[in-house]
């Protein structure tokens, strides 16, 4: 029998819901608990719960008991390897943006 592999958590993968983006967003203003964090969205506790749970698995959020409640923090810190890897792609849209600067200056000309 092969060896049991761990699924690593994917920064991507959490980062591609928009629903999570939305809570990474809501936690970006502050800690909310989990009563809170429900209130902004149109979807069951459960359906937030998973996706909590996809962001805490991937470190982008940690949590913390204050009494009966737990309370939800961001933690952005993994959010900079996706800039470093998102930053390799800078020149390329530079390139594109001049390449739409210098077409609407032609086109203004020509006006």
């Amino acid at each position: 029998m092969g060896m049991a592999t761990t699924k690593q958590p994917d920064l991507f993968h959490a980062l591609g819901d928009p629903t999570r983006r939305q809570l990474l967003q809501l936690l970006m203003q502050s800690s909310e608990p989990i009563v809170s964090i429900c209130e902004h969205f149109n979807t069951s506790r459960t359906a937030v719960v998973k996706h909590l749970q996809v962001l805490l698995d991937a470190g982008l959020v940690t949590k913390e008991k204050q009494g009966r409640q737990t309370i939800f923090h961001l933690s952005p810190e993994p959010l900079s390897t996706a800039f470093e890897w998102l930053s390799q792609f800078e020149p390329f849209w530079e390139q594109k943006l001049n390449a739409l600067d210098d077409y609407l200056s032609t086109m203004e000309k020509e006006k």
